[in-house]
Parts: structure tokens; C-alpha cells; sequence
């Protein structure tokens, strides 16, 4: 009697042990699937953000500086080279919301580039979306980017005051300046030694 009372319950235990481990390999399953479709979508974006990347060509600095400061004059291939730039720009941020929206990363991350106060805020992205390239480029390009709330983020940046981007892309390049101008001193009192 003792000993049927004993199976009984180590039945009943090892029942238990085989639903908890049927459990565990569901949960394991889940996640090994998760994991692949954030590998998918990470891989689609690499490959679409390289391809986008070699279509800049070998100079897209000048291109770029010049998108800026005479948009009109800008040739066709100079305009594609604009355009890759800022779809690079923007998928990366989609991209972001996107693996949020998935559960990869917390889901505001990809708001921190909007965020003056956050150490990732990228000012560049603010500052292009409020010249008048950005701001055309976003109303006939752009807009089918993302979601409702990607693209009201976007459509924010394109409000902002031009003049406010002008100062600081002229800082950023008087600054630059003046860090070469440094290293050239400190290069030619170096060969004075």
C-alpha cells in the first residue's frame, strides 16, 4: 500500500516535471524566434543601409556642404546622393523605433535623437531637417518613411527655424577650422624644435 501511495506520488511529481520542462522549451522556443526575426530584420537593414551607403559615392562631404549652402545649383547626381543620405539617416531611426516596437530595446530610444538633454541627440539630423533641402526633401521624399508618430517627430523637425541651423553649421565649421588651425601651430612649433 506504501509503496502504490509512493508511485502515485512520484507519478504525479514527474507529471509536473514534464509540463514545467514542456513549458521551458516553449519559452526557449519563443525566444530563439524572437531572436531570429531581430537577426532578420537587423541583417535587411544592414544590407539596405550598405547598398545605400555605396550609392553615396566616393566624395558625398562636398555634396552634402553644398546641399546646404546652394541647393539650387545641385545636379542630378548630387540629388541622389541627398536623397541616399537622408533615407540612410532616417532608417536608421526607423530601424531604432522599430526594434523597440518589437520588444529588442526599450521603446523610446529611438526619441533620445530628438532629446537636446540626451547625450545621443544628434543635432545634424535636426539641423538638416530644418533647411530648406530637408524640409523639400521631407515634403515630397520622405513622408512615407514611417509611422504616423516617426513621421510627426520628422514633420516637427522640419519646423524649426532655419537660422538656428545656419549658426550652428557655421560654429561647426568655424570650429573645425580652428582645430586644424591648432594642429598645424602645434605641428610647425614641433619641426621649430
Amino acid at each position: 500500500m506504501e509503496t502504490s501511495k509512493m508511485n502515485s506520488w512520484l507519478q504525479i511529481g514527474s507529471n509536473f516535471g514534464l509540463i514545467a520542462g514542456l513549458l521551458l522549451v516553449a519559452v526557449q522556443i519563443k525566444q530563439n524566434t524572437e531572436i531570429a526575426e531581430h537577426e532578420q530584420y537587423s541583417n535587411r537593414y544592414s544590407l539596405l543601409s550598405d547598398r545605400s551607403i555605396a550609392m553615396l559615392g566616393e566624395n558625398p562631404s562636398a555634396v552634402l556642404a553644398k546641399s546646404l549652402m546652394s541647393p539650387q545649383n545641385l545636379t542630378p547626381e548630387e540629388m541622389h546622393i541627398v536623397d541616399q543620405w537622408l533615407h540612410i539617416q532616417l532608417d536608421h531611426w526607423l530601424m531604432v523605433k522599430n526594434q523597440g516596437a518589437r520588444g529588442a530595446i526599450d521603446k523610446t530610444e529611438w526619441l533620445k535623437v530628438f532629446d537636446k538633454k540626451h547625450p545621443e541627440y544628434i543635432p545634424i539630423l535636426e539641423n538638416w531637417m530644418s533647411y530648406p533641402i530637408g524640409k523639400a526633401w521631407w515634403e515630397t521624399q520622405g513622408k512615407t518613411h514611417g509611422d504616423e508618430e516617426f513621421n510627426q517627430a520628422i514633420t516637427n523637425l522640419t519646423k524649426r527655424e532655419t537660422q538656428n541651423s545656419s549658426i550652428w553649421f557655421t560654429d561647426f565649421q568655424s570650429n573645425i577650422k580652428n582645430h586644424i588651425d591648432r594642429l598645424k601651430t602645434r605641428a610647425a612649433a614641433k619641426k621649430e624644435d
